[in-house]
């Protein structure tokens, strides 16, 4: 280290070097003295090769140390920063994130400000690598590291944080707390873990310490494109849930969870509908139902950021046009069954009717064979009984 040196500027980068000569170059251009701070690229790629083969190409300034850091975290990759850190203060820049000039010294001025301030940041301004969609939500935009929580310069209060892509610590009150937690944050391509960056300040600020904003330090950062999708940004909340539930985030509590989902189910109720499906109380059977569709809902939002918007997009329209066939299924089975229904009591009339009118027929037929013999004999009786009247009469 030079023996003017103050402040080392940390860059941890992942499989993404063709970013890396940017932001190098943004920190050469600091107006704050080149004696003044040391380049540090911590290296946590998977692909050591490509790795390599760039740093045998891009030349580096001498001031620029290399270290690798091994297996892929970033959290782990800043405290592999903080341990080879040889000045009194670290600033942390993301690979695709590019300093304004006066960065630097903003930040060497924020942390002169007052002994007790330890950490000190700035706004983060978003290079949009391609038109911005309108779609995109303004409340969301810090998902996308897009933060300017004040209008000038101030410690920052409780629950307000520095983002990491634009954060700088004084070393020896990072390494009191233990540094970053390492069981947050990215771990390679597969995750999005986040929130690495909030257990410090909370930390440092219990041990006394303040967070300051400056606003004169400011850097640039890239919006990717493959980032500027539903299901990127479905899966980011999802994977935040989870941060914060690992590290018990002070902007996670179970009642305004509860609250803003009523608010929601006011003008939403497909809401109020998804929270009675998961949560309502259950049979047997509808809780195996509920848990069915917990597991595979919570799966899907993990990894929605690794497919395309019109894949679960069109699931849903599926899903949907499935639910409305059986629903339709279900009515078309109805009315058939009811047509069954009123067919069976038409036949039960018919043979009703056609046993009473066979009936009918049979005592016709009894009354035709055995009513006319009987009549036949009783006239016979008449006449004999009239004739042997009359001879009595005579006589």
């Amino acid at each position: 280290m030079s023996s003017s040196s103050i402040i080392t500027v940390a860059v941890p980068t992942f499989n993404r070097h063709h970013l890396l000569r940017a932001a190098l170059d943004g920190i050469f251009e600091q107006s704050l003295g080149r004696d003044s701070y040391e380049i540090l690229i911590i290296d946590n790629s998977t692909d050591r090769m490509a790795a390599e083969e760039f740093y045998a190409k891009a030349r580096l300034d001498p001031r620029v140390r290399l270290v690798w850091s091994t297996p892929p975290g970033l959290s782990r990759a800043r405290n592999r920063a903080v341990e080879n850190c040889t000045t009194p203060y670290v600033a942390f820049l993301d690979d695709d994130a590019i300093p304004e000039p006066g960065w630097l010294a903003a930040i060497i001025e924020g942390f002169r400000h007052t002994a007790r301030t330890v950490a000190v940041g700035g706004p983060i301004r978003p290079i949009w690598a391609t038109e911005r969609p309108d779609w995109l939500p303004e409340m969301h935009l810090s998902m996308f590291t897009i933060h300017e929580p004040a209008d000038s310069d101030c410690d920052l209060e409780p629950n307000t944080y520095l983002y990491g892509a634009n954060m700088s610590f004084a070393v020896e009150a990072l390494r009191k707390v233990g540094g970053f937690p390492e069981q947050v944050d990215r771990m390679g391509s597969g995750t999005l873990l986040s929130m690495g960056d909030v257990p410090i300040q909370d930390a440092l600020r219990a041990q006394g310490g303040l967070v300051r904003y400056m606003k004169g330090a400011a850097v640039r950062h890239l919006v990717h494109e493959g980032r500027l999708r539903r299901n990127w940004m479905r899966s980011r909340m999802a994977w935040q849930s989870v941060s914060e539930q690992i590290v018990e985030s002070p902007w996670f509590s179970w009642a305004t969870a509860v609250e803003e989902l009523k608010q929601l189910a006011v003008t939403n109720p497909n809401v109020a509908a998804a929270t009675q499906l998961l949560f309502a109380p259950a049979s047997q059977e509808a809780l195996s139902n509920q848990l069915t569709a917990v597991r595979h809902l919570v799966a899907l939002l993990l990894a929605a950021h690794t497919r395309e918007d019109y894949v679960t997009e069109s699931f849903v329209g599926e899903l949907a046009a499935s639910t409305e066939s059986a629903r339709a299924a279900g009515a078309l089975g109805a009315a058939d069954i009811e047509r069954r229904l009123q067919s069976a009591a038409e036949a039960e009339r018919q043979l009703s009717e056609l046993l009473r009118s066979r009936a009918i027929r049979l005592v016709q037929a009894y009354y035709a064979l055995y009513s006319l013999p009987i009549l036949g004999l009783l006239l016979r009786i008449l006449r004999q009984a009239v004739g042997t009247a009359k001879r009595l009469m005579r006589a």
